[in-house]
């Protein structure tokens, strides 16, 4: 058989034309994007009965819990050329693989008893199965196909004296963030009381301070000077961390640092190996904090208890809460309304100004005994719902994808921000996506002149 040399000539082209042939089944056309999107379809039509049977308190997690499992499987795939968005979902996955033991061998995820109630739970597992069912439905298409690090979508032209006053108010701001809190590892009696005492007086600078570093890396226009500063204002920044037992604060410190240095210069087993690392890092920091000896048993629980006592059950339980407090009526309609309220006050308004009433978790954890945090899904189901939570993860997943395949510097910048501060928008503070993407906006337009927006 002769073939032509214009087809030996391109390899590369008749190799892909070869693969798109081989998916053609008796004349139908299976290209890869048909059966992504067969696959969405599956799942985005199994959540509709599993919607039906959840709201009536059937055990739906025999089901849920491995299709969770698989979607996860199946978004490292579709997520390989975005390690960003990757990292956000095995971060949430580890909240999920919490509900096993509960669901499985009966091990409560709470000391705080009125809410451990398996349909909470259940529920609680549907969410996070209709927030990933989005993230499969935007993945119809693919990611980053370029394979471009979301740290080089970044530009920042600004003059010159813009670039000194911001890298002195970097400086300044790191000196205020430095002097809050004292030394949990240096704390003669009670490291964890030295630790509730830091969190009481510290305020939300040193995580806006993430916020502030991570645009200063891109304001310095010499790459030189901006990596080595980069560099020593991450050290000094981790180390108070460390020494504060602010695992909120390491967590996007890290992601800062994968985006800006590591981000698509390593394998997807890379990340996966960086990943589990991190989090035995961040179990580490809290062992260190609580005076506690580090152990394998420390990976999912704080101590020996009949209960999994570990933030991440905490979570699940303010979640938990949450739908009972729905359930009975404590939560109605209007408190739905003004949680949306406050999701937008919060852009302009501070926190601590706002009443509880507008705030979640606040809504929940004042009003009743939990261990604290507030995990998204339960802040997103509260405001728009079950068709919510999957509008929000298909959303998510397409801003994401046309980040990469715009490569608009302002996009890019707030897809950063989602990205590196995910750790606390899914755990603590679900208003900070908002909050903190409009402040980088701000910045933005503050520091580039009009005819260089793009």
């Amino acid at each position: 058989m002769h073939v032509p040399v214009s087809i030996l000539s391109q390899p590369f082209i008749f190799r892909n034309s070869v693969r798109q042939r081989s998916l053609h089944i008796s004349g139908i056309g299976l290209t890869a994007e048909r059966i992504r999107t067969m696959i969405a379809a599956i799942f985005l039509l199994a959540a509709i009965p599993l919607g039906v049977f959840t709201s009536g308190g059937m055990p739906t997690y025999r089901i849920i819990v491995p299709a969770v499992i698989l979607m996860q499987f199946y978004l490292i795939r579709c997520f390989r050329n975005v390690q960003m968005l990757m990292i956000l979902t095995l971060y949430l996955q580890i909240y999920f693989l919490y509900l096993v033991p509960y669901f499985y061998f009966g091990t409560e995820l709470s000391q705080y008893s009125e809410f451990q109630n398996p349909v909470y739970f259940g529920k609680i597992a549907f969410l996070f199965y209709l927030f990933y069912t989005g993230l499969v439905c935007s993945a119809r298409k693919p990611f980053n196909p370029s394979r471009i690090a979301l740290c080089r979508l970044i530009r920042i032209t600004t003059p010159r004296y813009k670039q000194v006053l911001y890298l002195l108010f970097l400086f300044v701001a790191l000196g205020l963030v430095l002097r809050q809190g004292q030394n949990v590892l240096t704390a003669e009696v009670d490291s964890y009381g030295v630790y509730i005492e830091n969190l009481d007086n510290t305020n939300s600078l040193p995580l806006f301070y993430i916020l502030f570093l991570m645009i200063g890396h891109y304001v310095i226009a010499d790459w030189r000077w901006r990596k080595l500063l980069t560099v020593v204002l991450i050290v000094m920044l981790t180390g108070y961390c460390v020494t504060r037992g602010f695992r909120m604060i390491l967590a996007p410190t890290g992601l800062l640092i994968f985006m800006l240095f590591v981000d698509q210069r390593i394998r997807t087993r890379t990340v996966l190996l960086l990943f589990g690392l991190g989090f035995v890092a961040l179990i580490l920091v809290n062992s260190l904090k609580m005076s506690l000896s580090f152990s394998l048993d420390g990976m999912f629980s704080e101590g020996q208890h009949d209960y999994i006592v570990a933030h991440h059950a905490d979570n699940l339980y303010v979640a938990a809460a949450g739908m009972g407090m729905l359930d009975c009526g404590r939560i109605a309609f209007f408190d739905r309304v003004l949680l949306n309220l406050g999701f937008l006050a919060e852009t302009v308004i501070p926190p601590g100004m706002l009443p509880d009433a507008l705030k979640y978790p606040h809504i929940i954890t004042h009003t009743v005994s939990t261990g604290g945090g507030g995990l998204f899904v339960m802040g997103a189901y509260l405001m728009w719902g079950y068709a919510g939570i999957c509008i929000f993860g298909f959303l998510l997943g397409e801003f994401v994808r046309r980040t990469y395949q715009y490569r608009k510097p302002l996009q890019a910048i707030v897809c950063a921000v989602l990205m590196v501060f995910a750790p606390r928008w899914i755990s603590y503070d679900f208003h900070i996506i908002l909050r903190f993407s409009c402040l980088a906006v701000v910045i933005y337009l503050l520091l580039c002149p009009p005819r260089k927006f793009s």
